[in-house]
Order: structure tokens, then C-alpha cells, then sequence
């Protein structure tokens, strides 16, 4: 691969312009040659070169653009749950070394020290407030300023949602159509999926915020708020129907539905999940100004939650190559 096509698949990468799964078949094709010689793919695995010729002919070979294709992320679990209840942790173990307030006391800046200015912060607001969910009418306002309308409910079973209770709508653009739920929900499972189909919209527009290093808080989160019984064996995406790259998103979609209701029991249990969502959010132009998320883990943990988003373990598979790609990229 010449160093010039290189910079330009990561450039794709780093401006969201294609889905990650299409890079993802671009850098498998790529590596093909080098597995085979490895031991790591079969010889007769030619539909990871054909894939990667597809892709390239429609696009980067050509001087072309990798369009993100249009796509529904649906919400398949009618039966969500709030996040459990965790004791409440003091202002002064947040921000062990004070906070700057305005003349009214809200906070200027969140605890890595990025300005809070969105019309809905999540977590801590004031000083010595404490950690606050969002409303639930600040969800019809995160859509209408990402999509230009409401959420919409339609009929069960409609063509806009098929057997689904929610769904977002992406364009060809990646950028986010409309957000549409089933009438049949009554709260408070109504307000939950909607949470779900907003944190997708949060995703999709900070890039499709990485989950490297992130999975066992992902899953004990997603386990905690969407396991039907308390007990027994643990609960993920694959047991809600989701497959391949739909699993990291759900997971991560959860947990920005979890820091929207309950910013302290995030903070509490997965705090490196917590610092990953402000650092893909707070700063991005496209969510800044509606929604930010201020909260962060234990005190003694502090450092270890910095490190940790770029403490990568070495990469053993072409998923977790690809993805130190898409990271090294992104930490830039």
C-alpha cells in the first residue's frame, strides 16, 4: 500500500465519510497477502480481496467518495431497564482541586477541563450540585437539532419500523434522518428506547466513538440495563439479536443511554467508559452546543482513566490491527 493511499483511508476513517465496516473490508483486503503467509487466513479466502476491489473501484482508486450507506439502527428489546441505584459520591471527590463556577454557580468546564456550554449538561451542572440525568424532553431537542424534527411515533409494525420498537434513520450522507418509535410504548419503556435511538444519533455523529479497551465495562453495562434477571448468566447484545459490527455499537449506545439517565452510576462502574464519552462529545461541534456529559470515576482511578485511552494492548487479529489503525488515527 503506497503511503499516499494509506493517509487516505485513514483521512475516511477520521472525517466518518464510510462506516467502519467499509474501511474495515478495505484494510482486510489489504492484509490478505501478509495472513495467508502468517498462518492467519486461508488461501482460498478471496472475498476479502474482492470486497477491498469493489470498494476501491467505487471510491478511493477513483478519486471518488466512500459514501456511508443509508441504514436503520433499531431498537429490538421492547423490556430496557434504568440503570441500578449506587450511592451518590461527594462534589469534592469530583473535583478534588475545586471548580470554576460563573456568577450563578454552574460550571464552566467539565472535570478534563473542556468548556460546558450546551443547553443540557449532563451530571454535574453546579457547584456542589449534584450528578443530574437528562430530561426526557431534551431527547425531542437533541433530534430536532440533529435531524430537524421531533421524534416521530408511528403505527407498530410500519414500514418505518418493521418488527422493531425504534429506529434511528441515517442518509447516504451519514448524517441522521429520523428518529422514529413505536406508539404502543407507554412509559417508562417509551422514554428508555427513545434514550437508546438518541444515543445512537450521539454515536453515529462523534464517529462511532471507539470501544477499544472498553469491553468488560461495555458489557457489565449493558448486562446491568438490559438483563431480565438479576441472577444467572450474562446478558449482551447477541442475546437481543445484534451480530458482527452491530454488537460494539450497541454496547456503546447502551452506555450513552446509561450516562444519559443515571450520569452517577456510570461514573461509579465504568469510569474509562464515562472519560471516552466526553472525549468523543464535549468538544464536537455537531453535539456541543445541545448536549455535553460531565461526570468521573473514583479519584484513585483518576489517572488510570487518562492512560487508558491509549493504552492499547498489542493487536493479535485483523479486528484488533484494524482498530489500532482507527485509533492511533483518531488519538492524532
Amino acid at each position: 500500500m503506497t503511503e499516499s493511499l494509506r493517509d487516505k483511508i485513514v483521512a475516511y476513517i477520521l472525517n466518518d465519510s464510510i462506516p467502519a465496516d467499509a474501511v474495515k473490508g478495505v484494510w482486510s483486503g489489504f492484509t490478505y497477502p501478509g495472513d495467508v503467509l502468517a498462518g492467519h487466513a486461508r488461501p482460498d479466502d478471496m472475498g476479502r480481496v474482492v470486497d477491498t476491489a469493489g470498494l476501491m473501484l467505487g471510491g478511493v482508486a477513483s478519486g471518488g467518495s466512500l459514501a456511508k450507506s443509508t441504514e436503520n439502527v433499531a431498537s429490538r428489546n421492547p423490556r430496557l431497564y434504568d440503570p441500578p441505584v449506587k450511592s451518590p459520591r461527594p462534589f469534592e471527590a469530583d473535583y478534588p482541586a475545586g471548580a470554576l463556577s460563573d456568577d450563578a454557580g454552574k460550571l464552566v468546564s467539565d472535570i478534563d477541563g473542556r468548556q460546558l456550554s450546551a443547553r443540557y449538561v449532563v451530571g454535574r451542572g453546579e457547584v456542589s450540585g449534584p450528578d443530574v440525568g437528562l430530561p426526557r424532553e431534551a431527547l425531542d431537542e437533541i433530534a430536532k437539532a440533529r435531524t430537524g424534527e421531533a421524534i416521530r411515533y408511528v403505527a407498530p409494525g410500519s414500514p418505518e419500523l418493521g418488527r422493531d420498537v425504534g429506529r434511528a434513520k441515517f442518509g447516504s450522507s451519514g448524517e441522521p434522518d429520523h428518529v422514529a418509535l413505536s406508539r404502543s410504548l407507554e412509559e417508562p419503556q417509551r422514554s428508555r428506547v427513545a434514550q437508546h435511538e438518541i444515543g445512537h444519533v450521539i454515536d453515529q455523529t462523534a464517529g462511532e466513538i471507539p470501544h477499544g479497551g472498553l469491553n468488560a465495562q461495555l458489557r457489565s453495562v449493558y448486562n446491568d440495563i438490559n438483563n431480565p434477571q438479576s441472577f444467572g448468566k450474562p446478558f449482551g447484545p447477541e442475546q437481543n439479536g445484534y451480530r458482527g459490527a452491530e454488537v460494539p455499537r450497541e454496547l456503546m449506545t447502551e452506555a450513552i443511554r446509561a450516562y444519559m439517565a443515571d450520569p452517577n452510576y456510570i461514573k461509579t462502574v465504568a469510569p474509562e467508559t464515562a472519560a471516552r464519552i466526553r472525549q468523543y462529545v464535549n468538544d464536537n461541534p455537531k453535539l456541543r452546543d445541545i448536549i455535553q456529559f460531565n461526570s468521573v470515576g473514583p479519584a484513585a482511578a483518576g489517572a488510570g482513566v487518562a492512560a487508558g485511552l491509549y493504552d492499547w494492548s498489542p493487536p493479535a487479529t485483523e479486528d484488533d490491527r484494524f482498530g489500532a489503525l482507527y485509533r492511533a488515527g483518531r488519538a492524532t
